[in-house]
């Protein structure tokens, strides 16, 4: 993830309440007390932008890398299927997801890949490939 996990946590002691975040070199500091909660809170993405790249049977970069990137998703209006690669020169047998076609759509996972994301299409087509990037 870019960036931390704030967790809130109560112990339902007075002066027990408060906020930590949490990375992978920084976990989260649990002690056991009767009657406590933690509650996660995702973090929230205030802006957005959206790129089209033109269906082409040849591996094209589709996203620059972005150390920012928190989020993807994919939106293939194109009659074939597109493949995306987690780096570059994506092709029919390396990619690392497939966009399905007529609509498909595709939501990257955690942790998020801040790299370079190239594409392909099974075949030339009329249609695009619509990335918002988070």
């Amino acid at each position: 993830m870019a960036s931390p996990v704030t967790v809130s946590y109560s112990t339902g002691l007075p002066g027990t309440i408060g906020d930590v975040a949490v990375t992978p070199t920084t976990p989260l500091p649990v002690t056991g007390v009767a009657g406590g909660s933690i509650t996660a809170i995702a973090p929230v993405v205030a802006t957005a932008s959206l790129t089209a790249l033109a269906s082409l049977a040849t591996t094209q970069q589709l996203l620059a890398a972005n150390s920012a990137r928190q989020g993807l998703i994919l939106v293939n209006t194109d009659a074939n299927n597109v493949k995306i690669k987690y780096g570059t020169t994506a092709s029919a047998t390396s990619f690392t997801a497939i966009v399905p076609a007529n609509g498909g759509i595709w939501e990257m996972p955690y942790p998020v890949y801040t790299g370079r994301i190239d594409a392909i299409w099974d075949a030339d087509g009329a249609g695009s490939l619509y990335a918002t990037e988070m």
